[in-house]
C-alpha cells in the first residue's frame, strides 16, 4: 500500500504487513548500527520503502535499503509519521492480526464466527492466574 506524505511533497512510503522474518533480519542488520534502538527498528518494520520524485530525473528515487529507510524515517516530520501509522491501522488493523473463532450453537447447531480481541484475552488470562 502506498501512502503520500502530506508534510513531504513528492515523497511516498510503501507500507506492508511485516513478518517475523522481517523483524529478525532487521534486528540483525540494524542493532549494531549506532543510534538504532529496538523501538526505532520496530517502528520502521512496516515501511518497505520510500520513493521521492526529483524534478531533474525521469524516474523516482527509491530508498529500500533498511539503513536508508531508517534514515529517511528519522528525517520525516511528525505529520508524515502519523499519516503512515494512520494508513497502516486502517489497512491492517491496530495489531495487524485478525483472530477469529468458529463456534456452533448447542441448541440449533447454527455456525457463527467470532472475532477475538487479543488484548482483552491477554488481560483476562492475567486475572485468571
Amino acid at each position: 500500500m502506498t501512502v503520500k506524505l502530506p508534510g513531504s511533497p513528492g515523497v511516498t512510503a510503501t507500507i506492508k504487513q511485516p513478518t517475523l522474518f522481517d523483524e529478525l533480519s532487521n534486528m540483525k542488520s540494524l542493532m549494531s548500527r549506532p543510534g538504532s534502538t529496538l523501538e526505532l527498528i520496530t517502528e520502521t518494520l512496516i515501511i518497505e520503502n520510500f520513493e521521492q520524485d526529483v524534478e531533474e530525473q525521469v524516474e523516482k528515487v527509491m530508498y529500500s535499503d533498511r539503513v536508508d529507510v531508517v534514515d529517511a524515517y528519522l528525517s520525516l516530520p511528525a505529520k508524515d509519521k502519523r499519516e503512515i501509522y494512520k494508513q497502516y491501522n486502517e489497512a491492517f488493523g491496530k495489531y495487524g492480526i485478525e483472530l477469529k473463532m468458529k463456534n456452533y450453537c448447542t441448541s440449533c447447531g447454527t455456525e457463527d464466527i467470532f472475532n477475538i480481541d487479543l488484548v482483552e484475552n491477554f488481560f483476562r488470562s492475567l486475572y485468571a492466574a
